[in-house]
């Protein structure tokens, strides 16, 4: 008697997967625990400061359902395809900025005290992100997105560099730490494939292997002038005659220092116009297509802060280069405003962020007193 194939498949039946007991479930998994409702739901403020401030939206909310995993509370799952924890953010903040009071709210499967919820993610959460305070909140009441009315913030400002943009233009990015070949730029373009032009003429190519001792085949002068007009110099950061990391022919030619910031009068003038005015046109680029849009109707108040310290203080900030704005936005379902566009209102460039509270239905928005220049 021979048994086929499909009688096997048949007779062993739908598999039958185990949850980990503290793991996050997903796919069509099922489970008791994915379908208890939530009970209560806590409102916790954080910060986001120091390193925390470099990574995503995204990687954030992994950071949280990471430590609420880890601190075994029980929280609530969503009853979609791929069931996750029902933790909610009131609004994402840019990559690089900081948060001084920054809100998420944790929906429980089982009544737990502020309190307790405090103390059990106090240990599990990174430097840089530490519990403010927390409260309980109705679970009928509507989402933070949905009743988010403002949001202040402080910006450090400085003059704009017109260096600093024609490099990154020219060059593609400082980051990089290369200098285009002014061979490869200066010769025309030709007809081919890539392979074909290096064996044709190999002068012309950019990326050429390096020897063991870091030097090219062919190797440039330092003082030739690049394509930005400027001579090549050396490291000025290598200690004890050390070898640079790149050869000579991939050297920077430094940027020179920033133009001062203007007076305080001036400052003072450009932002009571911005103010004044019934319009503010700001030029936005997003993949290669520009639009003009009106950040007026979004300003609730702004105001120069000339005796506080931001919460990035360093040498550069301390040296007079810059200036902080305290500033107050419309942040709701119509649009937000942006630091960024503020700056560019102001003729001025957005150096550093902090978003120091955000602002729901129910709060009224800060009051600015102005600062005499």
């Amino acid at each position: 008697m021979t048994t086929e194939p499909a009688d096997l498949i048949s007779a062993m039946g739908p598999p039958i997967l185990d949850e980990p007991p503290d793991g996050i479930p997903t796919g069509r998994l099922v489970t008791e625990r994915t379908m208890r409702p939530a009970v209560v739901r806590i409102r916790l403020t954080f910060t986001k400061l120091g390193p925390l401030r470099f990574i995503g939206h995204l990687d954030l909310a992994r950071v949280w359902e990471r430590a609420v995993r880890r601190a075994r509370l029980p929280v609530a799952y969503t009853h979609g395809f791929t069931p996750r924890p029902r933790i909610a953010f009131a609004s994402p903040l840019s990559l690089g900025a900081v948060g001084l009071r920054e809100r998420v709210d944790i929906h429980l499967a089982e009544s737990i005290s502020p309190e307790d919820v405090i103390t059990a993610l106090g240990s599990q959460l990174p430097s840089g992100c530490e519990i403010c305070d927390a409260s309980r909140v109705d679970l009928d009441a509507p989402s933070m997105t949905a009743v988010m009315k403002w949001a202040s913030f402080i910006i450090t400002l400085s003059n704009t560099s017109e260096t600093e943009m024609s490099l990154a233009s020219e060059t593609g990015t400082r980051w990089a730490r290369r200098v285009p070949d002014p061979a490869v730029i200066a010769s025309p373009s030709r007809s081919g494939s890539a392979n074909d032009r290096r064996r044709s003429d190999p002068s012309t190519v950019s990326d050429q292997t390096p020897n063991d001792d870091g030097s090219f085949p062919t190797e440039r002068d330092p003082g030739t002038p690049t394509q930005t007009g400027a001579p090549l110099v050396p490291n000025p950061h290598l200690l004890n005659d050390e070898q640079p990391l790149r050869p000579p022919a991939e050297w920077l030619a430094p940027l020179t220092p920033a133009p001062p910031l203007p007076s305080r009068a001036e400052l003072d003038t450009r932002l009571r116009t911005l103010l004044d005015s019934p319009q503010a046109l700001v030029t936005r680029t997003r993949d290669g297509k520009s639009s003009n849009v009106d950040i007026r109707p979004f300003l609730i108040d702004a105001s120069w802060i000339w005796d506080a310290s931001s919460p990035l203080e360093d040498d550069r900030h301390s040296s007079g280069a810059v200036a902080r704005l305290w500033l107050v936005v419309r942040h709701d379902a119509t649009g937000a405003g942006r630091p960024d566009d503020v700056a560019t209102a102001l003729d001025l460039q957005s150096v550093d962020v902090t978003r120091t509270a955000i602002g729901l239905d129910d709060e009224p928005a800060p009051v600015i007193s102005p600062a005499a220049p």
